[in-house]
């Protein structure tokens, strides 16, 4: 079950724990508009919300608490909810996957 966890949260969900550290990269399937999950670290709860941007010009962007991060985000134990915040650039169609008979999946 452990082994399943993992390779749900950290390869599909793209959210991995580096020592003190919440590392989120998500790989999110095109077909997807968003995902949210809470991730528990000690008594803080840290409720992630990974969406894609409403126009193909917006950039890729991570708050935390409302407030801009770049990199890594700390994890700390204060028994406090935090908010993490992923927006990802809309997929445009040259993104999605043609197949060779040339029609969309």
């Amino acid at each position: 079950a452990g082994w399943t966890y993992r390779l749900i949260v950290e390869t599909l969900l793209g959210v991995r724990r580096e020592g003190k550290s919440l590392r989120i990269d998500p790989r999110m399937p095109g077909a997807w508009s968003g995902y949210a999950i809470d991730y528990r670290h000690g008594k803080s709860v840290w409720s992630i919300d990974i969406r894609r941007g409403d126009d193909g010009n917006d950039p890729a962007a991570t708050t935390l608490d409302g407030q801009p991060v770049h990199g890594t985000i700390e994890l700390v134990d204060d028994g406090r909810e935090h908010s993490v915040c992923v927006i990802l650039p809309k997929q445009r169609a040259a993104d999605v996957a043609v197949d060779p008979q040339g029609s969309a999946p």
